[in-house]
C-alpha cells in the first residue's frame, strides 16, 4: 500500500480474471509506507448486522517460532490499527506446531488480541 518503486520489466499474465507482473528485473523499492504509519480505520463494530467489519492480515509465515513480541505486535495491529473487526482472515499460518497441532500459537494471538481489547 503506498509503495513506489523502480521501472520493472516483465511479463504480463492473464489468468482467472487477474493480470499479474511476472518480473525479468529486479525492481528496487523507491519508498514505501510501513503499516506502523497507516491510519487506523475509523470503521466501528455496533453489534448489528449493519456494523459487520472484516479485516486481513497477512503474518509472514507465523509458526511455532514466532516470537512474543512479535504476537503481541501483530494483536495490537489487529485492535489499533484494524479496529477490532468482527472477522479476521489471516495469510502464511504455517502448521501451528506440527504433529502436536493444539493451537499453542495461534491461542496465544487470540489471548493478546483478547487483553490488547481490555486496555
Amino acid at each position: 500500500m503506498g509503495g513506489t518503486f523502480s521501472a520493472i520489466t516483465g511479463i504480463i499474465t492473464y489468468q482467472y480474471g487477474y493480470y499479474t507482473l511476472q518480473p525479468t528485473t529486479a525492481p528496487r523499492i523507491i519508498s514505501s509506507q510501513s503499516l506502523a504509519t497507516q491510519a487506523p480505520t475509523n470503521l466501528h463494530q455496533t453489534g448489528g448486522c449493519r456494523g459487520l467489519t472484516i479485516g486481513e492480515y497477512n503474518i509472514e509465515n507465523f509458526s511455532p517460532r514466532t516470537s512474543a513480541g512479535n504476537i503481541a505486535r501483530i494483536a495490537d495491529q489487529i485492535c489499533n490499527v484494524m479496529n477490532y473487526p468482527t472477522v479476521v482472515s489471516l495469510q502464511e499460518v504455517q502448521d501451528n506446531n506440527s504433529p502436536t497441532n493444539d493451537n499453542g500459537k495461534l491461542q496465544r494471538i487470540s489471548e493478546c488480541t483478547k487483553s490488547s481489547a481490555n486496555h
